[in-house]
Parts: C-alpha cells; sequence; structure tokens
C-alpha cells in the first residue's frame, strides 16, 4: 500500500523503509511503553499527546506498518485523518511477520544482539519491536507469539471497526484498483495501475540492509 501512497502524492510512513532513522525507534519505543507499561524493562511514562505523535508522524501524509498497534491511540490524535483498513490473508501475513520480525527480533539471539547494539550505539530497534509486538499480542515471548497470534488476528480487525466509525473508514480489499481509494481519499485516479510490489522480499533486502549496517556500526565501536 505504501506504493500506492505515494503515487497518490502521500508521503508515507513504515518503519521498515526508516529503519535507519534511529531517533524514531527511540520514539516508538516509549510510545509502546506509555500504552503497555507492563511491558518487560518499560519505563513509567505519561499517555501520548497529540505533540508526541507529532514527533514521530507529523511530517507524513499516512502511516502504515507500526502504526496499526497504536490504532486507537492516533484516532484520537489525528480525528480528521481517514482509515484504511487491509485485512490480509492470515497465513501470508503471519508468514511475512514471522520471518521480519518474530526470527529477526524476538528470538533470545536477536534478544542479545539488539542489546549489544543499544548499549554501544544507542539503538532501540529490538526494543521498540519487543513491547508493540509482544504487548500487542498480550505475549512475553516468542512462543506465546505464535500460540496467540492466530487467535489474535481477526479481534484487531473487530477492534478497529469498533474504534474508527464507517464514515471515516474503507475496507480496501487487494486488487480491487484504485477507485475505491481514490474516492475515499479525494485523489484523482493515475493513469497507471496500482503497483505490485513483493512485499515479503522488499522488506528483507530492506531489513538485511540495515541488519549488516548496523552490525557494521557496532563492530567498528568495539
Amino acid at each position: 500500500m505504501v506504493a500506492a501512497y505515494e503515487l497518490l502524492g502521500l508521503r508515507s510512513h513504515h518503519t521498515l523503509m526508516d529503519m535507519g532513522d534511529l531517533r524514531q525507534w527511540e520514539l516508538l519505543k516509549q510510545a509502546a511503553e506509555s500504552k503497555w507499561p507492563s511491558a518487560p524493562g518499560a519505563r513509567p511514562r505519561l499517555p501520548f499527546t497529540p505533540q508526541d505523535w507529532d514527533r514521530i508522524f507529523g511530517s507524513y501524509d499516512a502511516i502504515t506498518d507500526d502504526g496499526a498497534s497504536s490504532v486507537e491511540e492516533l484516532a484520537a490524535a489525528y480525528p480528521g485523518a481517514k482509515v484504511v483498513v487491509v485485512e490480509r490473508d492470515f497465513e501470508r501475513w503471519w508468514r511475512n511477520f514471522e520471518a521480519e520480525l518474530v526470527n529477526r527480533l524476538l528470538t533470545p539471539s536477536a534478544i542479545v544482539a539488539n542489546w549489544i547494539s543499544h548499549r554501544l550505539l544507542g539503538s532501540s530497534v529490538g526494543a521498540a519491536v519487543r513491547r508493540r509486538s509482544s504487548r500487542a499480542l498480550g505475549a512475553r515471548d516468542t512462543r506465546e507469539v505464535r500460540a496467540k497470534v492466530r487467535e489474535h488476528y481477526p479481534g484487531y480487525y473487530d477492534n478497529v471497526r469498533r474504534v474508527i466509525p464507517p464514515n471515516r473508514r474503507l475496507e480496501y480489499h487487494l486488487g480491487s484498483g484504485w477507485e475505491p481509494l481514490c474516492q475515499f481519499l479525494g485523489k484523482e485516479i493515475p493513469d497507471t495501475e496500482i503497483p505490485r510490489v513483493n512485499e515479503a522480499e522488499a522488506h528483507a533486502e530492506r531489513t538485511d540492509a540495515f541488519t549488516r549496517e548496523l552490525a557494521m556500526k557496532t563492530w567498528h565501536t568495539v
């Protein structure tokens, strides 16, 4: 969806596209601690205000990916925002989520590696993802994530539909083309098809590149 939003002239936030922004990850970690104070390692924080959210998303026109775990807070912070709901097939979504987040950032070895990069570089990537992903699922570790995620998945979308009123919400089905999306967002239909991006492959490439960069920086710091 990011590629589609960009073609419509909307600057879009996706954490995997902005992985090198370490300030972003620190703020996302703080947002997670604000919402889930019981998360392991969380520090007590006041609720995030619209001004706090603006520090992360204020320069963007569209929020995707990580913003989904804070739908209630973002809906309140940006009451005029429209919400596009894209409910993907669970199996396809889970393959990507498990490969790019669970296996890379939530396993014991990944936690150790991210602790080292945090101590040496101040990187909060691992902490931000662990707090948000595990707490959003009500899980304490990868075993519980895998055990609970299938049951949690439809309930998440039910909650989105409860929080976001119909006049602010579009139920968009992949493959529906530009018309419903552009009509909802008040945009002209582009003279090209919606880009079909292999998201799993693109995400893996970005994550691999960022991991290598972070590892090199950590190595040079030692």
